[in-house]
């Protein structure tokens, strides 16, 4: 018998018989097409997606006094803001923003401070300050934050230059220098001709003031390196894969303890209890040898070994279960559900930037409460949040223990159909 014949003959296996035989073929087929077509989507264009990052506006500003017209600078860049639409802005006074940006209800925020038309006015004086803004983000919320923010920084120069400050700075030297000339005597004619000889000079000056808003960055909880910022992203998948793998070696429930009438909850702890250990030991290695090998320093070290165990015991049950139910298709079910898992978690972009669907499933995501807390464990963060994210993933991990109990339950009932599924390695 040839290669081609032998090949042929487990087509036919797999065409013939059970309908879910050529199902499962079309679905393995499949898998190139979701993995990279769903990915590609959920990467296509974070950038042009940046107007859906939530941030706050402080308008701390006071108008002043110049020359007889009144600047407010603070007002006039907000609507500035508001109309060029780089971020989805929302204005809020400061403690509003201090909460928000600490909570994830905004990723960045800008505040202009209160001196903020008195500077850009001091350029007529004889003691021009430099005026300054402050954009505050948190690397707790992801460190990808801070990339896309950066072409938001871009814009908002732009937007500093077309609120008019250039103008501003413009029209206040061209008085200083008329100021100058009279002062010298001139008057009519030569005091234009004097005024035109210094134009270029005060055109070149003038748009120097209006790029020279200082812009302070402030980074809070920084991850200060790219690998720190995406390593609770590429944890949560190692452990994920981990839960779909552990099942092709170990037994999800042991068939012998099933016939021997042994309690379905025992059964279930017995085929989950092996695999978790396992589990827990390699994510403890897994971080051991990312901290002495690459550096990654968590800011709360036991913390972080915690959630990692806790996370490694619940993705093994949602294994169990997957592998206990379905058979071999278990493992397409996990791999599955981590190509999903990977656009929604809200790993490496914010998730304010994705699709709508992948938005939709985020908060369904177990990886999305593992990013989640170990962003909080790794560079800081609030602790209610990590709480949140400890408890969801322990809920988790009691409901797949309950449904792996009752698959248990059900599984004492031997059957035709189980006696020779329809899909076997």
């Amino acid at each position: 018998m040839t290669g081609l014949h032998l090949a042929w003959a487990e087509l036919r296996r797999w065409l013939r018989g059970s309908p879910i035989r050529p199902a499962a073929l079309i679905a393995l087929a499949l898998i190139p097409t979701l993995y990279g077509c769903v990915y590609l989507w959920s990467n296509w264009d974070p950038y042009g997606r940046v107007d859906e990052v939530p941030a706050a506006l402080v308008n701390e500003d006071r108008p002043v006094a110049v020359n007889g017209r009144t600047l407010d600078a603070g007002t006039r860049l907000r609507a500035e803001l508001f109309k060029r639409h780089d971020l989805k802005w929302s204005a809020v006074r400061a403690d509003g923003a201090a909460e928000g940006l600490k909570n994830g209800d905004f990723l960045v925020t800008l505040t202009i401070p209160r001196d903020f038309s008195a500077d850009l006015a001091s350029v007529s004086g004889s003691s021009p300050r430099q005026a300054r803004l402050t954009f505050r983000l948190d690397n707790a919320h992801g460190y990808i934050v801070s990339k896309l923010t950066e072409a938001a920084v871009g814009e908002l120069r732009a937007a500093v230059d077309s609120a008019a400050f250039t103008q501003y700075a413009k029209a206040a030297l061209t008085q200083q220098a008329q100021a100058q000339a009279q002062a010298k005597g001139a008057t009519g004619s030569a005091l234009q001709q004097a005024v035109a000889a210094q134009q270029s000079a005060i055109d070149a000056q003038a748009a120097a003031i209006g790029r020279g808003v200082k812009i302070d960055t402030v980074t809070h909880h920084p991850a200060r390196v790219y690998g720190r910022g995406l390593a609770p992203f590429f944890f949560s998948i190692a452990l994920w894969v981990f839960g779909l793998v552990v099942y092709e070696i170990v037994r999800p429930l042991n068939l012998r303890a099933l016939s021997a009438r042994t309690r379905p909850w025992a059964v279930a702890i017995g085929g989950w209890a092996p695999a978790a250990l396992i589990g827990v030991v390699g994510a403890v290695v897994l971080y051991v040898v990312a901290d002495a090998g690459l550096g990654l320093g968590a800011e709360h070290l036991w913390a972080t070994l915690g959630l990692l165990a806790l996370a490694a015991a619940a993705f093994t049950a949602v294994g169990q279960v997957c592998r206990a139910l379905w058979g071999v298709a278990g493992a397409l079910v996990m791999l599955v559900l981590l190509m999903f898992q990977l656009v929604s978690c809200g790993g490496l972009y914010p998730i304010q930037t994705e699709p709508a669907p992948f938005r939709a499933i985020h908060p369904f995501c177990p990886m999305t409460y593992l990013v989640n807390g170990l962003r909080v464990t790794l560079t800081g963060g609030r602790t209610s949040e990590l709480w949140r994210d400890v408890a969801v993933l322990a809920c988790l991990l009691a409901a797949f223990w309950i449904i792996a109990a009752a698959v248990a339950a059900v599984q004492r009932t031997w059957s035709a159909k189980r006696l020779r599924p329809a899909l076997h390695a």
